[in-house]
């Protein structure tokens, strides 16, 4: 056997042993061995930016300290045993309503709420302006929405302008019940 042959030969085996190992066994991790960390193997991504991260966390702790102090509040309005005074219950429903406006409802639209009646007798529809109130959707469901009384009509110029009808009858209106001999 030449020399060429033999370092090819010597060359060939340690390559298929090298073959062998790589797809015969199992990794070190998959065994339960214990690997050392590197700086690198515990590093984070490059998209992740970990001062976000803490300010993100932070952001949470402060959410879940502002929940638990609302669900108080809620607790102490709704307890009889309470004795509060004006202040303090001022004070504790301003407390829940900032939380629900910044955090649970979402302004979507000034709205004009505006009452149709419809008399039984005479079938007329009168109309009845009820004020103007904000629209609001919940954060968590869209589905879900409520109407917030405005006390500054000007409060709410940045929201698109919309109008809602609650419809309703009555059995006589003023006009027919004054035909029907009631003095009003």
């Amino acid at each position: 056997m030449t020399q060429a042959t033999a370092t090819a030969t010597a060359t060939a085996t340690a390559l298929s042993l090298q073959l062998d190992e790589i797809f015969n066994t199992k990794p070190a991790f998959a065994a339960g061995a214990n690997i050392p960390l590197t700086q690198q193997a515990v590093s984070a991504p490059d998209f992740l930016d970990l001062d976000d991260l803490d300010s993100m966390i932070a952001d949470v702790a402060i959410r879940k300290a502002d929940a638990v102090k609302i669900k108080h509040a809620r607790k102490l309005l709704a307890s009889e045993h309470a004795q509060l005074d004006a202040p303090s219950r001022q004070h504790l429903e301003k407390m829940i309503w900032d939380f629900e406006v910044t955090r649970e409802w979402l302004p979507v639209a000034s709205t004009l709420l505006v009452d149709e009646i419809t008399c039984g007798t005479c079938l007329k529809h009168y109309h009845i302006t009820e004020g103007v109130y904000q629209r609001q959707i919940a954060r968590s469901n869209s589905k879900i929405d409520r109407l917030i009384k405005v006390k500054d009509l000007l409060a709410n110029q940045d929201l698109p302008k919309e109008i809602t009808y609650r419809y309703s009858s009555v059995a006589l209106c003023l006009a027919c019940a004054c035909k029907e001999g009631w003095d009003l």
